[in-house]
């Protein structure tokens, strides 16, 4: 992942799946900066090259994480999940599994 100037992070995949019809998938994709975690943006540029654009927090510095209430969010949910020890799990499934 790389941080561009203005902290937007960008993302990209290449060598994808071959198309059809064109070279080989791509995907570029730019957080910025948000609150919520939300696609702003999806467009197709040139053929099987794809274009995202996302707003989420994590693209925010510590400064707005605090400001917005945010840090400390996944370590909240995972002392919720931990305390719910005998709710029954999926079977099969694992983070490996993607």
């Amino acid at each position: 992942m790389e941080i561009e100037e203005d902290g937007s992070r960008v993302m990209k995949w290449e060598n994808g799946a071959k198309c059809w019809n064109g070279p080989k998938r791509s995907a570029t994709v730019y957080v910025t900066c948000g609150p919520e975690t939300k696609l702003i943006s999806a467009d197709e540029p040139d053929t099987c090259c794809y274009v995202f654009e996302i707003e989420s927090h994590i693209a925010c510095d510590e400064a707005y994480k605090t400001k917005m209430g945010l840090d400390g969010e996944e370590e909240q949910d995972d002392k919720d999940n931990s305390n719910n020890d005998d709710a029954e799990k999926p079977k099969g499934i694992s983070a490996k599994s993607f």
